[in-house]
């Protein structure tokens, strides 16, 4: 229980962190503010929320079409603080919309998905509707991890060691305590990146990349330097191949 009630409050707070970036960046399109976006531009003095669950309605029918998908591959993220889940696929909703009704199946699952900022604008195009809404725009030109990370590559201080007596470089080439400081946070996904593993017949590689370019491992780095990271940690404290 107590494992379960923790996954949830790092869950909680990895989604919050994502939320925060993704509010200047926009990278990434939550759906249910697009919704709220489309009940607010009815005109009324109120939102309608017609015209939110008809946004709703065009989401889930376009994304069991396949519009939101690239090479067979779901671009949706699904982040919910209740469930590892992290991609809405056209199967999973499939089975829901058997399951639960379309209230549900708004306010618990597509409310918590997420497109890319293409996707988005391949759907205000498919649906003639207002291009590059001012409220979903960039807030800046450039993400704010590239910013903190040259100015940690200025500043940062060494920890524990003389300017002579820098540590090597290892195979993986992390930066001396990285390993250390994400290690808590990297170890929290060993089951989900062995469920990949399982689930997927991927390599640890490429079960950590997955998950890289889903935005759940910690750090400033890309997303192929986190992957490693997590990979080699894996690698290090469960064995097994690669």
């Amino acid at each position: 229980m107590e494992s379960s009630v923790q996954f949830r409050q790092w869950r909680t707070a990895r989604i919050e962190r994502f939320t925060e970036i993704q509010r200047s960046t926009r990278e990434w399109i939550n759906f249910a503010e697009i919704a709220k976006w489309c009940a607010d531009e009815s005109g009324g003095v109120v939102p309608n929320e017609e015209f939110r669950a008809a946004a709703y309605q065009k989401f889930q029918h376009d994304l069991l079409e396949g519009d939101f998908e690239e090479d067979g591959r779901s671009k949706v993220l699904y982040l919910h603080p209740y469930t590892s889940k992290a991609r809405m696929t056209r199967g999973w909703l499939t089975h829901l919309t058997e399951v639960y009704d379309r209230t549900t199946i708004n306010s618990e699952y597509l409310a918590h998905c997420w497109i890319p900022r293409e996707f988005f604008g391949r759907w205000l195009a498919k649906h003639r509707m207002q291009a590059s809404p001012p409220r979903f725009e960039p807030k800046w030109p450039t993400p704010p991890a590239t910013t903190v990370t040259q100015a940690s590559k200025v500043v940062a201080p060494p920890v524990g060691h003389g300017a002579g007596d820098a540590a090597p470089k290892g195979p993986f080439g992390p930066e001396p305590g990285k390993l250390r400081r994400y290690g808590p946070a990297d170890r929290a996904l060993f089951p989900e990146l062995e469920r990949i593993m399982a689930e997927k017949k991927m390599s640890r590689s490429a079960a950590a990349l997955d998950l890289a370019l889903a935005d759940r491992i910690d750090g400033v780095g890309t997303p192929q330097s986190r992957a490693k990271r997590l990979a080699a940690l894996h690698k290090r404290e469960r064995g097994g191949a690669p």
